[in-house]
């Protein structure tokens, strides 16, 4: 008499359940990169199963190619969870490889200092979001927004960004251009 387990774990967010028991499976997977971030696998499997005297063998082999991957990291609630350093702006990341991104949510924002090329919009230049900004920084109202950069007086500003500050509660000591 055999007897079955069943086994659960855990795949990507995704709930497997495999049974374990009066049946073994074995199998190899060699991998390589396709497309954005999925990946082309081939293995093989077989399978056992074992019946009173009597024993059956398979073997299948598999080709396809995996999905388009690429999807967004998942959100913290600290930088130490990553672990990277906090930031305000690129320019409070140490390493010139790093740039400043929001790892939280929009509701929450975790910037840190993260792997990844640096913006290059400069001071006054049209940006949509952090990323495409030298500081990190893309702000105005809504549908014209800018990079900023940090300054030393209101002269260094352009007329669209036209006060010299520091940034409440942003924890740099910097000033930057803003409307």
């Amino acid at each position: 008499m055999s007897s079955i387990r069943i086994a659960y774990f855990t795949f990507l967010g995704i709930l497997t359940v495999g049974a374990c028991g009066g049946t073994s499976m074995s199998g190899t997977s060699s991998g390589g990169t396709t497309g954005a971030g999925g990946s082309e696998a081939t293995g093989t499997s077989s399978s056992t199963t074992a019946a009173t005297s009597t024993a059956s063998a398979s073997s299948t082999t598999a080709t396809g190619q995996g999905g388009a991957g690429g999807s967004a990291p998942m959100p913290v609630m600290s930088c130490s969870e990553i672990p990277a350093t906090e930031c305000f702006s690129s320019f409070d990341c140490p390493d010139a490889a790093d740039r400043c991104e929001n790892r939280g949510t929009a509701e929450l924002t975790v910037p840190c200092c993260v792997k990844g090329a640096r913006g290059t919009g400069k001071l006054g230049e049209s940006c949509t979001g952090e990323n495409d900004c030298v500081s990190a920084l893309c702000l105005g109202d809504a549908p014209k927004y800018q990079c900023t950069d940090r300054c030393k007086s209101a002269v260094e500003c352009p007329a669209s960004l036209p006060k010299c500050i520091t940034i409440a509660f942003s924890g740099s000591s910097d000033k930057f251009c803003t409307p």
